[in-house]
């Protein structure tokens, strides 16, 4: 295990970082607060195994979520991870790219997974209101409806991503996934 950050570097076998319980807690209280961007990393595969908020504040959760990417790159929950952080900037062409791709070889989160990533609901809606508006103004583009069936589906509102998913399959009939994704949620046992 390794810390490392501007001002520090460090590294410790897994079993002596933090020895003792009020060590523990010391460094852990100094790596929460510390205003400058600080990360854990095992030295062995260089996967983050944790990341402070400054950390998270000057590089971007996407800039940190394309690091973990270079060394865990089969991992689809960082590449959906990352698709969600690319809907929150408003890079719908992008997102829907990455989620076609992770919805091709996993189902993808569930609203309690998505929803831990939010600080709040009403985030999570201002930034789907956004989407929204996005497609409404941009009718034949079949990335803007796959995107809205992918957060459709993952609230858990079958007949919306549906009629979305019909869309993209009428706008684009190659599209493999989207179809399946129709198949899947035109079924009784997928509309459930």
């Amino acid at each position: 295990v390794a810390a490392r950050g501007p001002h520090m570097t460090g590294s410790a076998s897994r079993s002596s970082w933090g020895r003792g319980r009020g060590a523990q807690e010391q460094l852990r209280v100094l790596f929460e607060s510390n205003p400058h961007p600080m990360w854990v990393f095992d030295l062995e595969t260089l996967a983050f195994l944790e990341v402070n908020d400054a950390a998270v504040r000057r590089y971007g959760a996407l800039a940190l979520n394309e690091q973990a990417i270079r060394t865990m790159s089969s991992d689809p929950v960082l590449h959906e991870f990352g698709a969600l952080c690319l809907f929150a900037q408003g890079d719908y062409s992008r997102a829907a790219a990455v989620l076609n791709a992770v919805l091709a070889a996993a189902p993808g989160m569930d609203w309690t997974t998505m929803s831990g990533f939010y600080p709040s609901a009403d985030t999570y809606t201002q930034q789907l209101r956004a989407l929204e508006a996005y497609r409404d103004a941009n009718p034949n583009l079949t990335e803007a409806h796959f995107l809205a069936a992918y957060h459709y589906l993952t609230c858990g509102h079958a007949d919306a991503a549906g009629k979305e998913l019909q869309i993209v399959v009428r706008l684009n009939p190659a599209d493999k996934v989207a179809a399946q994704l129709l198949t899947a949620v035109s079924t009784p046992e997928g509309a459930a």
